[in-house]
């Protein structure tokens, strides 16, 4: 499906009918910084934003976040007095961020383009509309959205495609990176040095594994006979087809190559350094992007603890309060939740141990348990049940005198 297909007469209607107002583009929340002439280029011409994801490790870490918290199960819970917790399944807001975000696209992919809009470029933003028969919510590319603000009031308003009309604040869901700043633009410079060893050993290979050479001759040459000398080497010589093609000289030319080593150049390390980096940028464990294949099992999985922990739970708690602040107000007794249970889903031997665990401590009853692994319920299966076994050690004496003297009619 095209990107946001169906969304741009929705965004004609609904903003011919928003009063224009004149205000100020906000500041780059980059200004800290100072000049950000470098955060346009670098030495290596790689852009930010989604000219990134060219970069193997930039496109694993953007995917495997928003992947991860569009698969969750999103959910409104109504908090009782008593503390209990009841799903709203008919809530309108319940259908919006678990099923149905707008009549175009699902859930799924709903959350994923927010996500990966927040990891490319700082913020991720969608249009609540709540002039239709339902409300509903649009994604907008973080490329074609403005914040701006009102100079008096300080109220902040966003503007799409630059058009003069202003959006409310309260009518967008912002999904914001660590302060709103750009990952792609504060991180340039790494994603720039990833960026050239990636194209050197694109370029390298394409040269068929050599960095270069000297073509000379002592026979005079006009400049245009050595362009043409050189253009001709190239074509027959170079590129990785015309690896091992045996080259004839004349005209008295002679080759000599520059050919270093990858390991003097520490091709391999650059690469890795380079991947590590991007990881770090985005608190994604290495092993969790391909990384470290020799991994052993118990220490993958701790990474996959962390990258849970570390990375996913802020980005869903973001989402939560921003859900309850622009979708739920009004109510606090209701909630946003993402089911991160599962997530940290173990294997079934795992998942066994747990539940058998909290049957027995009467934490859980069995319709819970068959609820969590997608079983529907049973009669009686409601019931909490405790081992009776377990008591202090000072009153062990007086339970087995209690059952020494037992009848067999007070045991049924």
């Amino acid at each position: 499906m095209a990107e946001n297909a169906g969304t741009p007469n929705i965004f004609q209607r609904i903003f011919s009918g928003i009063r224009e107002n004149r205000y100020t583009q906000e500041h780059s929340p980059l200004s800290f910084m100072g000049p950000t002439s470098i955060l346009n280029n670098t030495l290596v011409g790689v852009s930010s934003g989604a000219e990134s994801l060219q970069l193997s490790a930039v496109y694993a870490c953007v995917s495997r976040i928003a992947d991860t918290i569009a698969m969750m199960e999103a959910s409104v819970i109504r908090v009782g007095r008593d503390g209990s917790r009841r799903k709203m399944a008919n809530n309108p807001v319940n259908q919006l961020i678990s099923r149905e975000p707008n009549d175009f696209i699902g859930a799924y992919e709903f959350w994923q383009r927010m996500v990966s809009d927040a990891l490319l470029y700082g913020t991720g933003h969608a249009y609540i509309d709540r002039d239709s028969s339902k409300v509903q919510m649009y994604h907008i590319p973080a490329s074609r959205v403005t914040a701006v603000t009102n100079p008096l009031t300080g109220e902040k308003f966003y503007s799409y495609d630059g058009a003069p009309t202003k959006i409310p604040q309260r009518d967008i869901l912002e999904i914001q990176a660590f302060r709103g700043l750009n990952p792609t633009h504060v991180h340039i410079q790494n994603l720039g040095t990833a960026k050239a060893v990636q194209d050197f050993g694109s370029t390298f290979f394409k040269n068929g594994g050599m960095l270069g050479g000297i073509l000379s001759t002592k026979e005079q040459m006009t400049a245009e006979q050595m362009k043409q000398a050189q253009s001709t080497w190239e074509r027959e010589y170079s590129g990785s087809r015309n690896a091992h093609k045996v080259a004839i000289l004349g005209g008295g030319f002679q080759y000599q190559p520059l050919s270093v080593p990858l390991e003097q150049l520490q091709f391999l390390q650059m690469k890795k350094y380079s991947t590590e980096e991007i990881a770090r940028i985005y608190q994604v464990p290495p092993a969790m992007i391909g990384m470290e294949s020799n991994t052993a099992y118990s220490n993958y999985e701790q990474q996959i603890l962390q990258f849970h922990q570390g990375c996913v739970l802020p980005w869903v708690r973001r989402i939560e309060l921003e859900v309850e602040r622009k979708l739920l107000r009004g109510d606090k007794n209701l909630q946003c939740t993402f089911d991160v249970d599962t997530l940290l889903r173990a294997d079934s031997e795992n998942r066994s141990k747990f539940y058998h665990s909290m049957l027995q401590d009467g934490v859980m009853s069995i319709n819970e348990v068959r609820g969590r692994e997608g079983l529907g319920p049973v009669n009686g299966g409601d019931e909490h049940h405790i081992l009776m076994n377990s008591i202090p050690l000072s009153r062990m004496s007086d339970y087995a005198d209690s059952v020494t003297n037992s009848t067999p009619e007070d045991n049924g």
